[in-house]
């Protein structure tokens, strides 16, 4: 391959914003990706005058936003969904609705967790807005409770109501208001929120006369087809739909990472202490305690070690977690082969 052609290719790559070019002679081109990672710097640019400049705007955006460095993937299999998430809830004004969308025990959760970390570390946000969660399963077959809570009552608006109560979206004012499983919603309770998304504007159950008011940016979260158990009007009003890819889908590196991270917390261990570099060689077994089932009690510990480091794709992250209670585990020293 010519020096030309070699040039034309990286000059491309930089101009797609994929690689940092540093102007010296000789010119040098970086991986940004793969720098970014590395310094722990967030939103480098893609040009600089001399390797010194880079270096202290590097050190400068060091570790200053660490939200999404926390998920495993975040620059591979989930590198679409993190950059999604980062440009609706950044846009101008209250952000944009987001839908995520994918199997349970992906992670959609914990991704709508760190969005709203990702809005307060750039400012966007201040710290006191919170991340106030629901769960629409619920209110699945009780809609007015879910009304009731959303938007808050007065007084006297039913039996049992003594004194007036703020609902969830007064909460979430000037933060982030995660609905998960937002198809278990009934249609006529999808349609009370459109309002609400449309003009930020809401009437608290029982007056129906003042108007209230939130900035509240939203996440929502489905494990279904979203055009078939949402309804298109409501569809309409969220722009970026977030499709998180299934535990199936990623690599096999991912599936360890994600292994590495949960089993030592479901044993009430730091994942960064309990598992080093020697985590494949890393031996757990099994504790027989009564919490334990039988079959638990009685499967070999170099069976449960082949389960945890060989990962086939069927097993899933929510598997893992089910299927390995804290007090079933206890971390030994790695043997000597």
């Amino acid at each position: 391959m010519s020096r030309n052609l070699v040039s034309q290719y990286l000059n491309e790559a930089h101009g797609e914003g994929t690689v940092i070019k540093i102007n010296t002679r000789p010119v040098y081109f970086l991986n940004k990706a793969a720098l970014c990672e590395r310094t722990k710097a967030e939103d480098l640019e893609s040009t600089y005058d001399s390797v010194e400049e880079l270096m202290r705007e590097a050190a400068a955006r060091k570790e200053k936003i660490v939200s999404f460095r926390k998920l495993v993937g975040h620059q591979e299999s989930l590198k679409q969904c993190v950059e999604q998430c980062k440009a609706a809830i950044t846009y101008p004004g209250i952000g944009l609705p987001i839908l995520l969308q994918g199997q349970t025990g992906t992670g959609k959760s914990y991704i709508a967790q760190l969005t709203y970390e990702y809005s307060v570390e750039k400012g966007i946000l201040d710290k006191k807005g919170s991340f106030v969660t629901v769960n629409c399963a619920e209110y699945a077959n009780n809609p007015e409770l879910f009304l009731t809570n959303l938007f808050g009552y007065k007084k006297g608006s039913y039996t049992g109501a003594e004194k007036d109560k703020a609902g969830l979206l007064a909460l979430a004012d000037g933060g982030v208001l995660f609905l998960d499983e937002i198809h278990a919603l009934k249609p006529e309770c999808q349609e009370k929120i459109f309002l609400f998304m449309d003009k930020g504007i809401y009437h608290m159950v029982g007056d129906n006369e003042t108007w209230y008011s939130a900035k509240v940016r939203l996440i929502f979260a489905t494990t279904e087809d979203p055009q078939k158990v949402l309804l298109k009007t409501l569809l309409r009003r969220i722009p970026i739909l977030v499709q998180v890819p299934s535990l199936v889908d990623r690599s096999l590196q991912e599936k360890r990472e994600l292994v590495h991270e949960i089993v030592p917390r479901k044993a009430g261990r730091s994942p960064g202490r309990s598992c080093s570099a020697n985590w494949p060689t890393r031996r757990w077994s099994i504790m027989p305690t009564p919490a334990t089932s039988e079959n638990w009690a009685t499967r070999s510990a170099p069976a449960l070690r082949k389960l945890i480091c060989a990962i086939r794709p069927p097993i899933r992250l929510s598997c893992i977690c089910t299927i390995c209670p804290a007090s079933c585990f206890r971390a030994e020293p790695p043997t000597a082969s």
